[in-house]
């Protein structure tokens, strides 16, 4: 398969190998709701593709961290249960009032991220198959108007794509991560338990 989401369910299911041992994060078939998976596997269609070459050394998180970002996907322990999402952000599933809100507990609010941890140019290196997979770097993705708000300083961030192996496709990663970094304000609040039931 070419599909991401696919290798790392079957990593974090674990492989088990010549010698008895298992490479992978050996979770149980129910630790991973397979309606969630198959949804992120099929998001994945012909969008994103993946393809690594995976050594039994290698850390298994960081193997599934690298098929993440070959699909722009994100995965969470929720309630004991290992989930996944690909691609931006799908539409509301819950609705929070100032009334949810539990006030009696701490809450936090980050406007902005500090300017070691900003960046508003981003370019990425990817494999390219069809020249003995050497990596290649595509150019640095640009935004004046993100410049001139970050004072006039160009800040740049390079990714490493080492699961994608599609110019096309790894352009498509750099546009999405420049745009949700620009998402940058965080509020830390504790809700009512009665609003999310997991």
């Amino acid at each position: 398969t070419e599909n991401p989401v696919v290798m790392a369910y079957n990593v974090l299911r674990g492989y088990r190998m010549p010698d008895g041992n298992i490479y992978g994060g050996g979770f149980e078939a129910a630790d991973l709701p397979l309606d969630n998976w198959i949804a992120g596997m099929n998001a994945c269609g012909d969008i994103y593709k993946a393809s690594l070459e995976v050594a039994v050394t290698d850390e298994p998180m960081q193997t599934v961290a690298a098929f993440m970002e070959a699909c722009s996907g994100q995965i969470a322990e929720v309630g004991g249960r290992v989930r996944v999402r690909v691609g931006p952000p799908g539409l509301p599933v819950a609705v929070m009032t100032d009334a949810d809100v539990v006030e009696s507990d701490p809450q936090s609010i980050e406007p902005f991220q500090t300017l070691d941890q900003t960046y508003n140019a981003v370019g990425a290196t990817y494999l390219e198959p069809g020249e003995k997979w050497a990596a290649k770097t595509l150019p640095l993705r640009l935004n004046p108007a993100w410049e001139a708000e970050d004072g006039g300083r160009r800040l740049p961030v390079h990714l490493d794509l080492e699961a994608v192996t599609d110019a096309a496709q790894a352009a498509r990663l750099t546009a999405a991560l420049i745009a949700d970094h620009r998402r940058q304000r965080v509020h830390v609040v504790s809700v009512s338990g009665a609003l999310f039931h997991l």
